[in-house]
């Protein structure tokens, strides 16, 4: 899990290095950010949340061999991130004219380009929660290289697309582009998967 970590951190910052040359200092970079930070407030801070509620329960029930209890709460709580997942992705697509307004500062021009952003981010919005649900089963089983393999696709396939398109929007598509992959890339292992009853893997359930 080290080397996946070290290779995750290395490629984050290769991926900014090639943002900074493939943007540069422009109203894009500006309204990259924005869109980031957006995705921050309406996504990443509830990802975040269920990551600390959910983790330390998982964490309890697989050290005290409640597999039923653990396999529950996991498929309980992926259901959950799928609604919430769903209703966000609704709210990138239909309402993001008005989800602009997050950014006070932002001329018309700037405010129209990060509603095309938005919609370009509306993958991320759908996936990325359920995703970091996934992440948290795997690390309560300290399954902690899954973990980072996932981390480490998605700064990969940003660098692969940044690399090999010069499409204006390509850090958008290329990052919810590698968000679907580490999605599909965590439940490929999972063909027993079983929701609600619980996420089964036997990819999961060996020690790292």
């Amino acid at each position: 899990s080290v080397v996946w970590r070290g290779m995750d951190r290395l490629a984050g910052l290769a991926k900014h290095i090639l943002i900074a040359a493939a943007i540069g200092l422009s109203a894009q970079l500006d309204v990259f950010y924005m869109a980031i930070a957006i995705l921050g407030v309406l996504v990443f801070s509830w990802a975040h949340l269920l990551d600390v509620m959910a983790v330390p329960q998982l964490v309890k029930d697989w050290q005290e061999g409640d597999r039923a209890n653990f396999q529950s709460l996991a498929g309980g709580l992926f259901v959950f991130c799928l609604l919430v997942s769903l209703l966000l992705f609704s709210l990138f697509i239909g309402l993001r004219d008005w989800v602009v307004v997050l950014a006070p500062g932002f001329e018309p021009s700037r405010k129209t380009l990060l509603a095309d952003a938005l919609l370009w981010l509306a993958p991320v919005a759908l996936f990325y929660i359920p995703l970091r649900m996934l992440g948290s089963v795997a690390r309560a089983v300290r399954r902690f290289s899954l973990f980072y393999q996932a981390e480490f696709l998605i700064s990969l396939v940003v660098l692969a697309c940044v690399a090999l398109s010069d499409d204006p929007h390509v850090l958008l598509w290329g990052f919810g582009l590698g968000v679907v992959a580490a999605f599909f890339f965590f439940c490929s292992p999972c063909a027993a998967t079983s929701v609600p009853g619980g996420i089964r893997s036997t990819r999961l359930s060996k020690p790292a």
